[in-house]
């Protein structure tokens, strides 16, 4: 609600005044009308009274209109207060959502002008979110007026998180003045976690107000990572009644208790955990992850020239924010180095206590938490992957199992929802041979539930083909045979796209590595590829490199963060391309409203860089971190010129432009550079972006081949999302686990000068051979090239998919 004499409202009190009878005789506007009546029953005694407001209140817009109706319906309004109103809304703005709390706050006990107006003035002072919070009261009427101004008054002070969730528990059928007085208590003492639980808790299908209630007085006393996983839980298709059970059975026990209940529940129960915490796999794997280092609120990791500037004090905040375990173990050396001023002391302490949080943290989950977090693993640093949670998980094995997979396996996951997840991710990182069985039979019955589980669609079976060569390495000859039977009895049973990509598994690697194929084998899937047809792979691999040159130009981008990582990604990179012969100038494809007199500073960096390289690199990188400039390293090579630009992401709207300017502008390479858990908002979410307000087309995506380069930790997991964005006309570079500066630097400088030297058409084959020598020393091992099974896989099961739809709708 806000005073605001326009123009407009002036002229419109003018013109009512001065207007004949006739004319106002004439008005036959129902809201008027409506309005008159609500202000005669209180001004009914009074006609000269009445008859001098009724032009006053023709020129109320709509929705004052039904507010003056509003305080009409007051029990105790007089005729001087309602004439007071019509005076002050005359000039007021008050939204529609106000306006209908309003209505709602004029039946309520208590309610009167006076409390009416402070109402739609506290309204005013709140933000967006939680004037949205407030619409729920509207359907509320159990309050008094006095109390829904206290709780008004409540809402302006509380957390965001606070606020949804005590507008979830409103709109609960069977409140009380007492039920929701409860809630909201509850609510505010609550952490963020917690609040985000009882929202969710809110919306589950019957759910009501006491129910609601009970689950929350549980909910308060959950530790973060419970009501995170409690929150995971009411997410899946649960009964008020089953979401009661597990707060009072299961979240907000000790974890001693935790482990041993879930180890004794039923299969149906064990699977309906497991949904719950792989959906809130999210918290844990941020908490792990974030402990690899010193980080801000944020995750992003303090530099150390940053944390030599913090203060005694700031360093503290820091210490505080580990966990009370760790805090307890190093206090006594971390106090007495800030006591005595050793503010260097103090930060290496910190740093120690810091890594051992990290293990702290993988201690304080239990069996079945890790296990769905080593399946989630494409989020996990490769650090938490192998040397935190893989140890833990190998130790609670060995001493509750026997160290038998097999065993664990059938105990934690009988439902085999999981179990190729984990072995796929196991296999990604290196560490499926560490749990793997020996005893050929036993690697049978694993494989039996690896295949359930990632035979179930194509997606799956993609993400299974990633590591099928660290499976056949790691199983026995015999076992490869009863692995392959298995996929041939597949073959038979149906002819599906499915089925297509598993022959394409068999004879790809019957083609490409036939040293792991027994001399058996190879006659049956002979006699497979006989009975079915053997599949063109070549068609599959086909690249656009001659497109690519047809304009005498070769353009990349390559974005990273401003994070340590980040930094040493950038230095290592632009080094890389400055030594092999490369040299930067402003960017001629990207320009992102730079100020001038940056572009001047940067300009004045580059003519100083053949002169200070390594000082003037610095400097161009603290200069890109704070404005929105793009360098390109450019170079001429058979002429061809060759463009490898960089940028430092500067927020979603201006990622948003450049990606923007990257599709429309022929571009050719996108490489995502620095710490997996970026390539959502380097990538995938400003593009989605773009296409939602139509800003990027699918012609615009579909109408040039492109080459991705997703360098960061497990970039296959990317590897659908990015293929389906890009209407499958995209190759990708991925990680199946690390991502190395080693690889990304020289093969993305590679790929560029091969093309541009060639004088045929290079296929995907050509270029693996060719760039053989930067994988040497085994790191090649995480990457997947373009031309590589699941690319060729990928192709298949998304052109099997176009080629349905137009089946379906004919072609023109």
């Amino acid at each position: 609600m806000r005073q605001k004499l326009t123009v407009f409202s002036v002229l419109a009190l003018v013109l009512v005044f001065i207007a004949p009878a006739s004319v106002q005789a004439r008005i036959s506007d129902k809201g008027y009308r409506q309005t008159l009546e609500a202000f005669s029953r209180v001004a009914c005694e009074d006609e000269s009274l009445f008859e001098f407001n009724k032009g006053l209140i023709h020129a109320l817009n709509y929705t004052n209109k039904r507010a003056l109706r509003a305080f009409a319906q007051l029990e105790y309004v007089s005729a001087d207060e309602l004439v007071a109103a019509i005076r002050r809304l005359v000039t007021e703005e008050i939204s529609f959502d106000n306006l209908r709390l309003l209505e709602q706050f004029v039946t309520l006990q208590g309610a009167d002008a006076e409390k009416s107006w402070q109402f739609l003035e506290k309204l005013e002072k709140l933000d967006y979110s939680r004037g949205r919070v407030m619409t729920a009261f509207a359907l509320v009427d159990v309050l008094t007026a006095s109390e829904l101004l206290a709780f008004t008054d409540r809402i302006e002070k509380v957390r965001e998180s606070a606020g949804w969730a005590l507008k979830a528990f409103l709109l609960l059928p069977g409140q009380s003045r007492e039920s929701i007085a409860d809630a909201m208590a509850l609510i505010e003492r609550m952490n963020e976690k917690q609040q985000w639980a009882v929202e969710e808790c809110c919306r589950i299908k019957a759910m009501n107000a006491y129910k609601a209630l009970e689950i929350i007085e549980q909910l308060g006393r959950f530790s973060i990572t419970d009501a995170w996983n409690a929150r995971g839980l009411f997410k899946q298709k649960i009964t008020p009644e089953t979401a009661l059970y597990w707060v009072k059975n299961y979240f907000g026990k000790s974890q001693q208790d935790q482990e041993w209940l879930f180890f004794a529940m039923d299969p149906a129960e064990k699977a309906l955990l497991l949904k719950g915490f792989a959906e809130a796999s999210d918290y844990l794997t941020w908490k792990i992850n974030d402990l690899h280092s010193v980080t801000d609120l944020l995750g992003r990791e303090i530099s150390a020239a940053a944390l030599n500037g913090h203060s005694a004090a700031g360093l503290e905040i820091l210490w505080k924010r580990l966990d009370w375990k760790v805090r307890e173990e190093y206090k006594n050396s971390f106090y007495a180095a800030l006591g005595r001023g050793k503010k260097q002391t103090a930060i290496a302490v910190l740093r120690k206590a810091t890594g051992r949080a990290r293990v702290q943290a993988a201690y304080d989950t239990t069996t079945s938490n890790i296990y769905i977090l080593l399946s989630k693993g494409s989020e996990l640093y490769d650090s938490s992957f192998r040397d935190i949670l893989v140890p833990v998980l190998k130790d609670r094995m060995d001493e509750n199992f026997r160290a038998n997979l097999l065993q664990f396996l059938l105990a934690v996951d009988p439902a085999n929802n999981h179990v190729s997840d984990f072995i796929i991710s196991l296999a990604q990182r290196g560490k499926l041979g560490l749990f793997f069985p020996v005893d050929p039979k036993e690697q049978n019955r694993v494989l039996d539930l690896v295949t359930q589980s990632a035979f179930q669609d194509e997606n799956s079976l993609i993400l299974f083909s990633a590591t099928f060569m660290t499976l056949l390495e790691t199983i026995q000859p015999d076992t490869r045979t009863y692995l392959i039977g298995k996929m041939l009895s597949a073959i038979r049973e149906q002819n599906t796209v499915f089925t297509m990509q598993l022959r394409v598994i068999l004879q790809y690697y019957l083609e490409y590595y036939s040293e792991f194929v027994g001399e058996v084998d190879k006659i049956r899937i002979r006699m497979m590829m006989y009975e079915y047809g053997a599949i063109p792979l070549q068609a599959y691999a086909k690249t656009a490199f001659e497109e690519w040159k047809s304009d005498g130009k070769l353009s990349s981008l390559s974005v990273f963060h401003d994070d340590d990582d980040g930094r040493q990604s950038y230095l290592s990179n632009c080094h890389f391309l400055s030594k092999e012969g490369y040299r930067p100038r402003l960017s001629t494809s990207f320009r992102l409203g730079v100020a001038p007199d940056v572009v001047s500073q940067a300009a004045s960096l580059i003519r100083s860089y053949d002169s200070q390289p390594s000082s003037t690199l610095h400097a161009l990188f603290r200069l890109q971190s704070r404005h929105p400039l793009v360098l390109d390293w450019v170079q001429t090579m058979n002429g061809i010129e060759i463009s490898h630009s960089v940028f430092l992401f500067q927020g979603e709207a201006v990622q948003a432009a450049l990606l923007n300017q990257f599709l429309t502008g022929g571009h050719e390479m996108f490489a995502q550079r620095g710490h997996s858990y970026w390539r959502s908002e380097q990538l995938i979410e400003p593009i989605s972006k773009l296409i939602e307000d139509g800003a990027v087309t699918e012609v615009d995506l579909g109408n040039k081949q492109r080459f991705m380069s997703l360098g960061s930790c497990g970039g296959i997991r990317a590897y659908s999302e990015l293929a389906t964005l890009f209407k499958n006309n995209v190759d990708i570079l991925a990680t199946v686990g690390t991502g190395k500066a080693v690889v990304n630097n020289p093969y993305n400088e590679f790929l560029f000068e091969a093309v541009a030297k060639s004088g045929k058409d290079l296929s995907w084959d050509d270029i693996s051979e060719q760039s053989a020598k930067i994988f040497k020393q085994g790191l090649g091992e995480d990457y997947l090239q373009p031309g590589s099974l699941p690319a060729i896989l990928h192709k298949i099961m998304d052109q099997k998919s176009m080629d349905t739809k137009t089946g379906e709708h004919g072609t023109d």
